[in-house]
């Protein structure tokens, strides 16, 4: 007496009423399977198979299953981009490298590649540096360039530090922003300095 339509996962079924009195009346399977009545208001309004004439070319055999993105909370996307982040600095600053040479700085060559990559991470248009408002992307740009030496060269700095730090992370951001300018000229002016007393 009935007919029962599947209309795929997630959609609910359609059920027809039989009609044996007139059977040019009743829409048969194969009209909805080749979409012969795709133009009828019944059809367009009910049917979700696609016509052969409205093919929707996707090869299951070319899909690539790495290329679907599945929608992540914004705090997953925050956590994988602080990894990326955190992974390429661990490289590029060879941190286990610096560790060696620096063996009891542990935790401060730790807190110094966790600031850089909250930096990195940031999606504010400014960073306070020293009292002064710079552009994130200018910042971002400038951690992109640092090295071990620029590591190191904190850490020795940090050291050699005699006042009292009121902001730790205010003092580290400063020094590692500014680390890849003053590098050269803090060296230079230390050669200058032992040369002058004789140690050179």
């Amino acid at each position: 007496m009935i007919e029962r339509k599947r209309m795929g996962q997630g959609n609910a079924n359609i059920i027809y009423l039989k009609n044996f009195i007139d059977d040019d009346s009743v829409l048969s399977k194969a009209q909805f399977q080749d979409g012969s009545m795709e133009n009828s208001t019944v059809v367009e309004n009910t049917i979700l198979e696609l016509s052969k004439a409205q093919p929707n070319n996707n090869n299951s055999n070319n899909t690539n299953l790495s290329n679907i993105n599945p929608i992540l909370s914004e705090d997953e996307k925050r956590f994988d981009e602080y990894a990326v982040y955190l992974n390429y600095f661990y490289e590029q600053l060879e941190i286990e490298a610096v560790k060696l040479d620096y063996p009891f700085k542990t935790e401060l060559i730790d807190s110094i590649l966790e600031l850089i990559v909250e930096v990195m991470c940031s999606s504010r248009e400014k960073i306070r540096i020293a009292s002064d408002d710079k552009p994130i992307g200018i910042v971002k740009s400038r951690f992109m360039k640092l090295t071990s030496e620029h590591i190191k060269f904190v850490i020795d700095r940090f050291a050699e530090t005699t006042t009292k730090i009121s902001n730790m992370k205010q003092y580290l951001l400063a020094t590692i922003f500014n680390a890849p300018t003053t590098i050269d000229g803090y060296y230079d002016n230390l050669v200058r300095h032992d040369m002058a007393e004789g140690r050179v």
